[in-house]
């Protein structure tokens, strides 16, 4: 159930214009509540000087229904050239069938 949502919350995401990134699947658990970290990083070469982003990523995803998951997270900036702190949430929904555009 959780890998059908988070298809279906990503699919619908990249139809209306944003980027998801589904947690990797060792994430999967047969609990109610996932919860993800990472180190990402950034390399732009296209600016007069290279800009290096790095930062530690962390979220929680609870699945309030079994066809409804809530989740939350933060991006802390590891250097100057990242934001500082990030929060986002969000909700997903499983979909009866293929996801429409916005």
């Amino acid at each position: 159930m959780q890998r059908a949502m988070r298809t279906c919350m990503a699919l619908t995401a990249i139809c209306c214009g944003a980027t998801v990134v589904p947690a990797p699947a060792h994430a999967q658990s047969s609990v109610d509540k996932d919860l993800y970290g990472e180190l990402w990083s950034n390399f732009n070469f296209d600016n007069p000087r290279t800009i290096q982003q790095y930062s530690f990523d962390t979220a929680v995803a609870y699945i309030v229904r079994p066809n409804f998951q809530i989740d939350a997270g933060m991006n802390i900036g590891l250097n100057r050239d990242t934001p500082a702190l990030q929060v986002y949430m969000g909700a997903a929904a499983e979909c009866g069938g293929p996801p429409r555009c916005c």
